[in-house]
């Protein structure tokens, strides 16, 4: 298996560059700091359009997205969810602050998926 070189990128262009730069001088990263019309309520608009969806919403980790995620499913207080035992800490962590409890699992060799077959 060949892997990608991940140092042989396209740079960034100049134009998204100076953007950032304007975007990080501002302080303007946050829709709490400027709720009508800040930089992410205009990611989340385009992003649910994209997606033909009512709603998008940016957060600041996957940790913070794992834990809305669960908390949207309305799963009741100790459901059991599955997840990789080979994962980062955040993973079940969210689960938790989820009041849900973790249940580390075995994954597939070379996929790191955990596979549907092994748990009828």
């Amino acid at each position: 298996m060949t892997l990608p070189d991940m140092h042989s990128a396209e740079p960034i262009p100049a134009a998204a560059r100076e953007e950032i730069d304007r975007l990080m001088q501002s302080g303007d990263l946050f829709r709490y700091t400027a709720a009508h019309g800040s930089p992410v309520s205009f990611l989340e608009a385009e992003f649910a359009e994209l997606l033909g969806s009512k709603y998008a919403l940016a957060v600041s980790s996957c940790s913070a997205a794992l834990f809305l995620s669960l908390k949207s499913l309305g799963l009741p207080r100790d459901a059991r969810v599955m997840i990789p035992g080979f994962t980062f800490a955040a993973v079940p962590s969210a689960v938790i602050h989820a009041d849900c409890l973790p249940v580390l699992c075995e994954v597939g060799a070379l996929i790191w998926l955990i596979l549907q077959q092994n748990y009828p």
